[in-house]
């Protein structure tokens, strides 16, 4: 399977899994129920992501990257926190009181 092609499948996995979590919590969804409303096959999630364990761990290292990228880690030219926080604080405020925030 193509990168661009997994690339899109998974995105509309994990906005399947998110739409779910909102509408029903943690607990009332399932792998085959994500699959379902993702349009995917449930062999495909399992194949992927393991189990729904590992599945909303990606999503939350996903949301963690999108963090990490806002921050310029890994950039040691970084030198004004100021400059940083500038940055990262429109996508730590979205990451906390966004949409995904509130299942």
């Amino acid at each position: 399977m193509r990168e661009d092609t997994k690339a899109a499948g998974r995105a509309q996995i994990e906005r399947a899994a998110y739409k779910l979590l909102k509408e029903r919590g943690y607990g009332g969804i399932s792998m085959l129920g994500i699959a379902k409303e993702a349009k995917a096959s449930n062999e495909t999630l399992y194949r992927w992501y393991g189990d729904k364990k590992g599945l909303f761990k990606t999503m939350v290292e996903n949301n963690a990257r999108t963090y990490e990228g806002g921050t310029g880690c890994g950039n040691p030219g970084r030198s004004n926190p100021l400059v940083a926080l500038e940055e990262v604080a429109p996508i730590l405020l979205s990451m906390l009181l966004g949409e995904r925030a509130f299942p």
